[in-house]
């Protein structure tokens, strides 16, 4: 208590006069007004870098679904190749390559929707993303099929408007998030 009253008696004595409590006071105001816009500048810089963040994020998102478009599509065709070749009869090196290329495709298609699963999870919590709905044995039902009857394959035309719808809906969620977070 006894410093504080010192220090008290200290200011009244430096600021005695009408001037020096005007100087003070301009001093005082200067000082808020310069902290006001230091914060006002970093809390906008901080807005800045957040949008092109989450735009870069988007952008990435927006790769990862067509990587994943792409893959369901090759998955796609080569199971349209081996439903046309066996349906043939046909015993030939190439289905035996494609054949071994299916599980190779199923995995990259997993991944990549393992990445968009990662995106929605880390940066758009808010978008209702189920992952088991864009798996393969979703989108590609001729897959499990094939899998459970290697014999009897149904027409492998379902299995390519499975992964055109699905990559359509993503493709729609992330056009949202581009207007949502424009630069």
């Amino acid at each position: 208590m006894l410093l504080k009253k010192q220090y008290m008696e200290y200011l009244t004595d430096i600021f005695s006069t009408k001037a020096e409590q005007a100087r003070l006071v301009t001093v005082l105001i200067s000082v808020i007004i310069a902290v006001s816009i230091v914060l006002l500048n970093q809390h906008f810089a901080i807005r800045k870098a957040r949008k092109e963040h989450l735009s870069e994020k988007i952008e990435e998102l927006y790769k990862a679904i067509l990587n994943y478009e792409k893959s369901a599509i090759e998955l796609s065709t080569a199971m349209s190749k081996i439903w046309k070749l066996k349906k043939d009869g046909a015993k030939s090196e190439e289905l035996a390559k494609l054949e071994a290329s299916l599980n190779d495709l199923v995995t990259i298609v997993h991944e990549e929707v393992d990445r968009i699963s990662m995106f929605f999870w880390l940066y758009f919590s808010n978008v209702n993303f189920t992952t088991s709905n864009y798996l393969v044995s979703s989108c590609v039902p001729a897959l499990v099929e094939y899998k459970d009857n290697n014999e009897n394959w149904i027409d492998h035309h379902l299995g390519f408007e499975g992964v055109s719808s699905r990559a359509r809906e993503l493709k729609s969620i992330c056009f949202d998030l581009m207007k949502k977070h424009r630069r």
